[in-house]
């Protein structure tokens, strides 16, 4: 049993030394093959990662009370410096603001709004004074399309109110009291990718009149004195599915007691 443990142990020891010698002959070859001006360089300094400085972000940017004024008919309603989204009805005081474009509206609970109107030309608004009244703001626009109502009345009456939406079918707007705008139903909606006008009417002490597009028209109704103004008023059909836009009415308009 010794004779055969000395014979392994020798072995193994032969075994190691024949991959020891192995390895330094490669070792040698592979300096062999190294290029001679290579030899002699040294590894350079650790060199660390460039240090960047932190940008904080950037700040955004406040949004303007005053909607661009080539936007009217548009109302802007904002609470703390942020748009309104979504569906509210708040109850407060009007007030009147420094600028002529700007309504402010103190609720009941809650923050100060501020009121920013594009007003199209040749459209009177009433300077409020500290009255009481409402404000309605439903507003869910999406790249989809303009899905926008905002109204704002006071104790006797409408004040002002926006309408900016798109629907399957023919929008009617009545913002308050005896007040109406109706889009006239087309009888063939138009295919393809095309938009058709279509008509708008307003009732009135005496009967429905058509409302014509791009231009102030005034009314009475109830025994008081309104001016209606249509931006657009189309039917828009879109073929394309994977268009943003949809297929549908399409009324913005913009009515106030003058």
């Amino acid at each position: 049993m010794g004779l055969r443990h000395s014979t392994t142990l020798i072995f193994m020891l032969f075994l190691a030394g024949t991959f020891i010698t192995e390895l330094n002959i490669n070792q040698l070859q592979a300096e062999e093959k190294a290029r001679t001006e290579f030899r002699d360089i040294k590894p350079g300094p650790f060199n660390p990662p460039l240090h960047f400085d932190v940008i904080e972000d950037l700040k955004r940017k406040p949004i303007p009370i005053i909607p661009p004024q080539d936007s009217s008919p548009f109302i802007r309603t904002l609470k703390e410096g942020n748009l309104i989204k979504g569906e509210h009805n708040y109850k407060g005081k009007i007030l009147r603001a420094d600028s002529p474009n700007v309504i402010r509206f103190i609720p009941e609970k809650g923050p100060e709004i501020m009121i920013g109107l594009a007003l199209p030309k040749n459209f009177p608004l009433k300077k409020p004074d500290a009255v009481e009244g409402s404000l309605y703001v439903n507003d869910y626009s999406s790249l989809e399309g303009a899905d926008q109502i905002i109204t704002l009345q006071a104790e006797q009456g409408l004040f002002v109110g926006n309408i900016w939406k798109i629907s399957e079918k023919p929008i009617t707007y009545a913002p308050a009291g005896s007040v109406s705008l109706t889009q006239i139903p087309l009888k063939e909606l138009p295919v393809g990718d095309v938009m058709q006008t279509v008509q708008v009417s307003v009732a009135t002490d005496k009967t429905a009149q058509i409302v014509p597009c791009g231009e102030s028209f005034n009314f009475t109704v109830g025994g008081k004195k309104y001016t209606v103004f249509v931006q657009t008023s189309i039917f828009q059909s879109v073929t394309d599915k994977g268009d943003d836009t949809r297929t549908g009415y399409i009324l913005r308009a913009m009515v106030a007691e003058n």
